[in-house]
């Protein structure tokens, strides 16, 4: 569905529903691969003592994220998880909910503060009796980001689904080239054009 961008290429943009759908099912196949990278980065150091904590679960977070929002681009051309997953094994359906509702858990924010947060009062205590306040402590009830399984697990299901979305993207080319050969090429050769090494196009 890519394609290697060169110094001497010129692409004429051609916009219409076709081209649309590719760009979208290109997101999603870029998302799900991203996915993948950061569920590998994540357990190069699962088990690495001396990477903290906070780095692990960036890890996993930016995981979930790509993976949610592979889902809902594929949500707005009408494609649901269903489709995606209908010739996986054993219950792809169950793990997405489950992985959705984990990105919904570390993503938004907690309904009781107290949840992540636990916050007391520190005393002067002499011979068993409170003499004073002394101040407060704050302290931070994160868990740990994910086990192996669970990231594994997220890794196999975006790969299997990347494979799908792959196909997909296949058939949205030749698409994309079966509404253009319905264009006169003076017509196509007078579009815009972009160097897709230059600026914000890739």
């Amino acid at each position: 569905m890519t394609h290697e961008a060169s110094d001497d290429i010129t692409v004429y943009e051609f916009v219409d529903d076709t081209t649309r759908r590719l760009a979208h099912l290109a997101g999603i196949a870029q998302d799900l691969a991203a996915v993948i990278v950061n569920c590998r980065s994540f357990k190069v150091h699962l088990d690495d003592a001396e990477m903290n904590e906070d780095i692990k679960r960036s890890l996993w977070l930016a995981a979930l994220v790509h993976y949610g929002r592979a889902f809902d681009t594929a949500a707005g051309l009408g494609i649901g998880p269903e489709e995606l997953m209908a010739e996986l094994n054993g219950d792809p359906m169950g793990a997405h909910n489950q992985y959705l509702k984990l990105l919904g858990h570390l993503s938004a924010p907690a309904e009781d503060p107290f949840e992540r947060v636990r916050v007391g009062l520190t005393m002067n205590i002499v011979d068993g009796e409170a003499e004073s306040v002394t101040g407060t402590g704050v302290f931070f009830m994160e868990t740990k980001a994910a086990n192996h399984e669970l990231v594994e697990q997220l890794e196999m299901l975006s790969g299997a689904i990347h494979e799908q979305v792959l196909e997909l993207g296949k058939q949205a080319e030749s698409d994309v080239l079966q509404a253009a050969g319905k264009v006169p090429l003076a017509e196509l050769a007078a579009l815009p054009q972009f160097n897709p090494m230059a600026g914000h196009h890739h």
